[in-house]
Parts: C-alpha cells; sequence; structure tokens
C-alpha cells in the first residue's frame, strides 16, 4: 500500500477495522471435497436490454464456456463451487465508502462499464443487471486463493478486473476483486508474500495502486504499452514490468516472456500466485491488438505453468481429471469460445507453497436489431441494435448534473436531470433524444407497470 500518514493512529485503526471487516466475512466457504476447486455462478453473466453488447467486452462468456465445458463432459457442473455475493463490508476492506457510494450513480457506473446508455438506466436496475454480477464474481476470487491454498490450484471463471482501484474503476472494472483477493489472504490464509503475474494485454493499474510499496506484493505485468489505460502513474509502482507495441507477434511474445519469467524465479519467491490470464492476446482482438497465434497462447500458459511448477507439461499430474481435457481442445474452438486462458489451469505438481487462483479475460461481442422504448418489464428486451439507440449514440455523451431519489417512497430509482447535444438540438434538460419526464415512478412501485422514458422520442429533430 502507499505510504501512511503522518500520524500512525488512523493508519492502525484502519488496519484494525480492515482485519475486523475479513474476519467476519462469509466469503470464506467451507468447501467439501468433493467439489472441484472451480468456482462458478450462474449470475456471473451479465445481460439486460442488450446494453451489455455495446462493449468489446464479452460479458456473459463465463456462462457460455462453463456449458461447453459441461456439455462436452470436460466438467461437471455439480462439482463447481457457487461463491457467495460480496456484501459493502467486504467490499469496504479495500474500497473508499466514497467510491462505493458513487456507484449510486448510473453515469458513474456507464462511464467504469464504458457503455454510455446505462447512465440512463435507472439504478437499482444498474445494481440488481450490473453491478450484482461483478459482486458475486469478487466472492468467486476471494474465495478462490482459500481453494487454492487448500487444494494446491483453484479457479475463478470470473473475476480479474485488474482496472479497479480502492476508489476507482473503469474498463469494465466496477470493483478491485484482486486486491480484495489477497487482503483477505493476508489476514485470513496467514499469507506474506502473493505474486501477480498480470498476462492479460492491458496494464493492471488498478491492483498496482491498491499495492503500491507493499512489499508482500510482487507484480509482473506484461502488456501492449499503446492501449488503454496510460497510467503513468500506475506504472511506477509495478516491480517488473514488460512493455510491448502494438503488433506483437507469437514468437517475440514467448521469448519476452521466457526472460521476465526467469527474472521473477530469481527475484521472489511468493507463497501465493494469482495469475490474470487475457485471450484479448490473439491475433485479431479489437482491444489487445497483438497478433499471438492460438497456439502461441496455448504455449504462454504451458511456459506459465512450467514456471510455477517446474514441470514441462501442464496436465502431467492429474491426467484423469476430466477437466484438464479442455487443454486439447481444437484451437478454433478455444478461440471461438472466448476461452480464457485461466481455463488452463495449474496441474502440474505442487513444488512448495507455490499455489494459483486464476482469474478472467477479454473476448468479442455480437449484436442483434430490436426496436423499441425501455420499459421495466422489458428487460430481457435485445435494445443494442435499435434504430433510436444507435441514432441516440450519434450524440452522445450527455452528462448528468444531478440525480436524486423519489422523495415519497426513499427507492433508489434515480430522477436524472441532464444536459448535452443531440446531433443539432440542445435545451437545459435532456436533449430531442428522449421525454423530458424521464423517472421511475415509485410510489405505484409494482415493478411490471414501471416505464424507464429513456429513448421515447430518440428518432426527434
Amino acid at each position: 500500500m502507499a505510504s501512511s500518514s503522518s500520524s500512525p493512529l488512523p493508519a492502525l485503526a484502519g488496519e484494525a477495522l480492515r482485519q475486523k471487516r475479513i474476519l467476519s466475512s462469509k466469503l470464506y466457504l467451507e468447501v467439501p471435497s468433493s467439489k472441484a476447486p472451480v468456482v462458478y455462478s450462474p449470475a456471473y453473466d451479465i445481460s439486460f436490454l442488450g446494453l451489455e453488447k455495446l462493449h468489446p467486452f464479452d460479458s456473459a462468456k463465463w456462462g457460455r464456456i462453463c456449458r461447453y465445458l459441461t456439455r462436452e463432459g470436460y466438467l461437471d457442473k455439480k462439482r463447481m463451487v457457487e461463491p457467495l455475493e460480496a456484501c459493502k463490508e467486504d467490499l469496504l476492506v479495500v474500497h473508499t465508502e466514497a467510491y462505493l457510494n458513487s456507484l449510486k450513480s448510473s453515469f458513474r457506473v456507464s462511464s467504469i462499464v464504458e457503455v454510455p446508455p446505462v447512465s440512463l438506466v435507472p439504478n437499482w436496475i444498474v445494481h440488481k443487471k450490473l453491478l450484482y454480477p461483478f459482486r458475486k464474481q469478487v466472492g468467486g476470487s476471494i474465495l478462490s486463493a482459500k481453494l487454492a491454498i487448500e487444494r494446491g490450484w483453484a479457479i475463478n471463471v470470473g473475476g480479474g478486473f485488474h482496472h479497479c482501484s480502492a476508489d476507482e474503476g473503469g474498463g469494465f472494472c466496477a470493483y478491485a476483486d484482486i486486491s480484495l483477493c489477497i487482503q483477505f489472504a493476508f489476514v485470513r490464509l496467514n499469507i506474506s508474500s502473493v505474486l501477480i503475474l498480470d498476462l492479460d494485454a492491458h496494464q493492471g493499474n488498478g491492483h498496482e495502486k491498491d499495492f503500491a510499496n507493499d512489499g508482500r506484493v510482487y507484480i509482473l505485468d506484461m502488456y501492449n504499452a499503446g492501449i488503454y489505460p496510460f497510467d503513468f502513474t500506475a506504472k511506477q509502482y509495478i516491480d517488473q514490468k514488460v512493455e510491448l507495441v502494438s503488433g506483437t507477434k507469437t514468437d517475440e511474445y514467448l521469448e519476452q516472456l521466457d526472460k521476465a519469467l526467469e527474472v521473477c524465479s530469481s527475484r521472489f519467491q511468493p507463497q501465493l500466485i494469482v495469475y490474470n490470464a487475457g485471450t484479448d492476446i490473439l491475433d485479431g482482438d479489437p482491444l489487445g491488438r497483438l497478433k499471438v497465434s492460438p497456439e502461441g497462447v496455448v504455449t504462454r500458459d504451458e511456459k506459465r505453468a512450467d514456471f510455477i511448477d517446474g514441470s514441462s507439461t501442464a496436465a502431467k499430474a492429474f491426467p484423469l481429471n476430466p477437466f484438464f481435457q479442455c487443454h486439447f481442445i481444437s484451437h478454433q474452438e478455444y478461440c471461438l469460445l472466448g476461452m480464457n486462458c485461466e481455463a488452463r489451469v495449474n496441474a502440474g505438481k505442487r513444488r512448495g507453497k507455490w499455489t494459483t487462483a486464476i482469474a478472467a479475460s477479454w473476448s468479442s461481442p455480437v449484436t442483434e436489431q430490436v426496436d423499441g422504448f425501455i420499459g421495466a418489464d422489458w428487460l430481457d428486451t435485445d435494445i443494442s441494435g435499435s434504430h433510436m439507440l444507435q441514432s441516440w449514440l450519434l450524440g452522445f455523451p450527455v452528462k448528468v448534473t444531478r440525480e436524486d431519489f423519489h422523495e415519497e417512497s426513499g427507492c433508489p430509482c434515480p430522477i436524472v436531470h441532464a444536459s448535452g447535444s443531440f446531433q443539432s438540438s440542445t435545451t437545459s434538460s435532456f436533449p430531442s433524444m428522449c421525454h423530458e419526464q424521464r423517472y421511475v415512478d415509485c410510489a405505484e412501485d409494482d415493478r411490471p407497470g414501471l416505464q424507464i422514458r429513456v429513448w421515447e422520442s430518440a428518432t426527434k429533430q
């Protein structure tokens, strides 16, 4: 963590409160031995109104991956572990109260997930359909560290929100699950040395800021320096950075990785490794902008496994476990499914106290065409490709200047007043893109009767 304040008392009090929250948390479930250390919940998937498809991050990939693995017989869904949702007290272990309160603004959340229309959705829907899945994944990441220590390895099929720090989200990362996972491990697992091995194509600026100057955490981050997030402040907190350029090809990537892992092994001996993988290094990924082949992605994870275990073949130690057969599906299936590299789990023999907790990556979107304005009973309708929405997007952003709650009922459904421009029109309230009276009437509060008047007049000039 960053250096302490001039007086040690506030820092000590804060650390005592952090420990109290960790020790009282219910997230460290007791998992029976009949379960595999694979953490997943159907609630991980994010899908409402099709708005999630407006970002290149595929927010429903987790379910598709698990369905594929179970359908093909690689994984028994009855053996997967479902985590609890991280509650506010859990999140406060890392996050500031001010940051968590900021998520009560739909506009703030829209900027974090980089999907502008989310700013026009009532906050109670945003929490239910977007932030709740994130909190379930946070619970999964935290639990994975416990399972990794107990079993030698663990996977959280979701998580890996490496752009989020204690007081700032971004890049489709609303909660700092990596930082939370490690803070819980320090207290509950008596861990004192952690390696964050971040091989996503993007810089992991969130955990880097959270563990600035913390000697217990060593960060190896290998990323494309020419893409988001360009966080130069966070870069100074990386213990070992490998900066790539757009267009880096397979051979060069793997050569750089070999050198980095060799240096890391000589510098730091961790008790826990948190591995954040990313298939966004694949050639053709619109976000990563690297040119690593599917075979190169597989080789990368084999090198990672060798680095951790001293084993040349990742599946060698547990050849009978059907889950590890997912290593041998075709490369085409591996990519088209958005198969996360973290699924290539540390299956080699355990060496000393080295264990692995693994998080998530990026994939690709699809778009469908549906027209119509939004009603609260239409939450399963896909409007991501609608003409009205696309017309509205031409004039985005609309800046939210005030957000209130319904005064009579206290229901957390915002009445938003905004200013901005839509094509050539500008007004002091909503532009011509929508009805000025955008609200949710909580006083009558039978959810099916509510209307979110967002794009009602979107096509008017």
